[in-house]
């Protein structure tokens, strides 16, 4: 019964991860991202996986290698479109960044 709630857990939380990365990755922006929370989640991430293997843990592992998985996504999304040209922005043309 344990296993169940931690699987049904793990599920709910990676569900909230995905939509963020399938927006950041459809709008092609990640400025609104902060890169220092992005770095403190997947330190976090990785603590789990690490006391998950410990105390013999499968949907704490699982769950939390999911999380960082996205999260590193979301570090490459930010990395990668750090300075995308936007040429219009609310109808004017975007000139920042160029």
């Amino acid at each position: 019964m344990e296993d169940i709630a931690g699987y049904v857990g793990t599920f709910l939380v990676g569900c909230n991860i995905v939509p963020q990365v399938y927006k950041t990755y459809e709008d092609q922006d990640a400025e609104d991202l902060s890169m220092q929370s992005l770095l403190l989640e997947s330190g976090a991430n990785a603590a789990f996986i690490t006391y998950g293997a410990l105390i013999n843990s499968m949907p704490l592992m699982i769950g939390n290698s999911f999380i960082l998985t996205m999260t590193c996504a979301l570090m490459f999304a930010k990395h990668k479109y750090k300075n995308t040209y936007k040429p219009l922005l609310n109808g004017r043309i975007n000139v920042e960044g160029v």
